[in-house]
């Protein structure tokens, strides 16, 4: 009787073990999960736009206006171009460069060329490069405008709407915006 448990013990210690070190696999990686469906996105942000999407809204009088004073701040922190004020952004927060490319999903190779400033980015890219840098609604449109791009507000589901939105929610990962994107049918980034 006692050899059966120490014998049960024996595998119940192990099994503990063995998902202890699971566990720690798991936590130990550097990079978020790319979701692979809407469902493991934030409920609210697919509720907003699912609600959007149904509901096109009617314009609201008055709305728009001048930049806010945050923007203009970074206006002046950021003079350069796109590629000047993208290394001034990374070397600030201290990313680094496979960090970011891998993030926007583009190649080391189109990145290089873009931050050194031998190429410029189409939209897309310009917007997966910035998405990348996890700014916050003032930087982006900032880091955007210096690509000599914007995102356009409207009253209807748009795919720079979505980008906002995301934005909002916090969600970084150029892939799970492409899967906001495609699930509204409209064309991903890059």
């Amino acid at each position: 009787m006692s050899i059966l448990l120490l014998v049960i013990i024996g595998i119940l210690l192990a099994g503990f073990v063995i998902a202890i070190a699971i566990g720690k696999s798991d936590e130990s990686s550097d990079e978020p999960s790319t979701p692979a469906s809407p469902q493991q996105l934030p409920q609210e942000l697919v509720k907003k736009l699912d609600y959007l999407y149904q509901n096109p809204r009617s314009p609201v009088p008055g709305a728009g206006g001048l930049p806010d004073s945050a923007y203009t701040k970074l206006k002046l922190i950021y003079k350069n171009n796109f590629s000047s004020s993208y290394q001034q952004y990374m070397k600030r927060h201290h990313y680094k460069d496979t960090d970011v490319y891998r993030r926007a999903n583009i190649s080391r190779q189109l990145f290089s060329q873009i931050k050194c400033g031998k190429k410029s980015p189409s939209r897309s890219t310009a917007i997966a490069m910035v998405i990348a840098l996890k700014p916050n609604d003032s930087e982006f449109d900032v880091l955007l405008e210096k690509a000599g791009y914007s995102l356009s507000t409207s009253y209807n589901l748009t795919p720079d709407e979505i980008i906002y939105e995301c934005l909002h929610f916090n969600v970084y990962d150029v892939k799970a915006v492409n899967i906001l994107l495609k699930r509204y049918n409209f064309n991903t980034l890059n």
